[in-house]
């Protein structure tokens, strides 16, 4: 009798989840389990991050817009990001996960040379520019003084 009691005042359990809720586990993703052959470092995620995080679906990897945890992020999409992916967006099969990720990195890469590269040009700009406004570079402390003054080191106490 006390158990049925008890059993009343508690509320009901709903097994099933709301609708269109998707629960991720290693077990339950769109994709079936994760392989483990993509269980390796996501470059694309690495270098492309929040980018890399819409196009796939992985919304956690927004937090790299915020400075202070950038690069770490960074970091955990790059060692996550294949696994994160693959719960969160439907694939049709390894190789189509594996050929769309190459892309990601592909793209990371040429953004990558591609900022550098524009980088050490406009830096070189700015240095052009820098010495042509300037004159020239001096090449001692004060080129003013070429050593024709004498100085006196006498001191008087």
């Amino acid at each position: 009798m006390e158990e049925n009691q008890q059993q009343e005042n508690q509320p009901p359990v709903n097994s099933t989840p709301p609708v269109g809720a998707v629960i991720m586990t290693n077990e339950n993703s769109l994709n079936g389990p994760f392989p483990a052959e993509l269980d390796k470092f996501n470059w694309g995620a690495f270098l492309l991050s929040w980018i890399w995080s819409i196009g796939n679906g992985v919304w956690i990897g927004l937090l790299a817009l915020v400075s202070p945890i950038s690069l770490i992020m960074m970091i955990i999409l790059g060692f996550k990001g294949n696994e994160w992916a693959w719960k969160a967006k439907k694939w049709d099969s390894v190789e189509h996960f594996k050929t769309v990720q190459a892309k990601w990195q592909k793209w990371g890469i040429i953004i990558l040379v591609a900022s550098v590269v524009v980088s050490v040009v406009f830096g070189i700009l700015f240095s052009v520019i820098a010495i042509s406004v300037v004159g020239s570079v001096p090449t001692t402390i004060d080129s003013q003084y070429t050593g024709s003054q004498t100085i006196d080191n006498s001191v008087d106490y």
